[in-house]
């Protein structure tokens, strides 16, 4: 694996696949615009609570290559973002950046990166940190039957499992204003009981409400 810099931007490139095109963060890409067709009744958007309530700001805890980021932005969310692997945040910070060139309008509700490991960055903090907090953290092999697509299969590579997304989520529970939603693949089991749960063919939501204020 190793990153490269052309005219479409940084990019993760693997040497054993060369007609594979690079792993990029892109805010404004197709990917995004199809995602975002969906609008507030998408499978994410109902997790998130936004076909109820439209604004809210939201943790996205494991960004990874910032796509769920860069969709609830243009759902008209502000977000906020954490990722710890350096290479994942070195894509993220180009992909930034050319949006910012390119169409900055995307990035309004846009409220920075944290580099470093999100489970600590919530602890040291007091609750809310924010109306949800969003949690999508490497599957494993989750049961798979067969080997996922190539770009997740080079995620798998460079990043590995997250080795402790339980703890992260007790955290977030005891941190979000009104709800942690967790993505994990349909097979694997939940990091703790969900209050609901949003399936999907490919994942599924487990939805985690957070006690009304008093």
């Amino acid at each position: 694996m190793f990153l490269a810099l052309d005219a479409d931007g940084l990019g993760l490139c693997d040497a054993a696949a060369p007609r594979t095109p690079p792993l990029r963060a892109d805010f404004t890409g197709a990917d995004v615009d199809r995602r975002l067709q969906g609008g507030r009744r998408s499978a994410l958007a109902r997790a998130l609570g936004l076909h109820r309530r439209p604004v809210q700001s939201v943790f996205d805890a494991t960004c990874g290559l910032a796509r769920d980021s860069a969709v609830l932005l243009g759902l008209g969310c502000e977000v906020r973002a954490a990722e710890r692997h350096p290479v994942m945040r070195a894509l993220i910070e180009d992909g930034l950046a050319r949006a910012m060139r390119e169409s900055p309008e995307r990035l309004q509700g846009w409220h920075g990166l944290v580099a470093g490991d999100a489970t600590d960055w919530l602890a040291a903090r007091p609750a809310p940190v924010a109306d949800v907090i969003y949690l999508d953290p490497m599957f494993g092999d989750a049961g798979r039957r067969a080997l996922p697509k190539q770009p997740m299969q080079t995620l798998d590579t460079v990043v590995g499992d997250d080795e402790d997304p339980e703890r992260l989520l007790a955290v977030a529970r005891a941190r979000a204003g009104r709800r942690v939603v967790a993505k994990r693949h349909r097979r694997a089991p939940a990091l703790a009981p969900p209050d609901l749960r949003i399936d999907t063919r490919g994942a599924r939501f487990d939805i985690y409400l957070c006690p009304e204020p008093p």
